[in-house]
């Protein structure tokens, strides 16, 4: 199912009021959400499928979520931790909207990735 967002550009993401929205980057768009206090972001990549992170909204031009963003332009799956550029090949695990390099998917996180999908009742 497609969700109609409304699409801005970077430079209006801090005027948006809370909500869903498509921001447009070098072309493509990358939804986003904006919580409720304004003060924090969160971002994915391609169809919603690879979380990017969550992000100060003040800081919502930062070098590191521009990089995640060219890496999912140019076809690479940044790690959601580190931000590692990874070929499908290299994805350690996923994890909901996580992509994890294989130093960032400890046996911390793979253990609550097997008790979430085993207790989905």
């Amino acid at each position: 199912m497609k969700m109609n967002r409304e699409k801005i550009e970077l430079h209006e993401v801090l005027l948006a009021k809370a909500g869903l929205y498509e921001v447009v980057y070098k072309d493509m768009g990358f939804p986003i959400y904006i919580g409720g206090d304004k003060k924090k972001l969160s971002v994915w990549g391609g169809k919603a499928e690879t979380s990017l992170g969550e992000w100060d909204i003040i800081d919502w031009n930062n070098p590191e979520l521009l990089s995640r963003m060219d890496a999912i332009i140019e076809g690479f799956t940044p790690c959601t931790k580190c931000g590692r550029r990874m070929k499908k090949d290299e994805i350690s695990l996923e994890y909901f909207a996580g992509r994890y390099c294989e130093d960032c998917a400890t046996p911390e996180l793979r253990a609550r990735k097997k008790s979430d999908y085993v207790n989905l009742d």
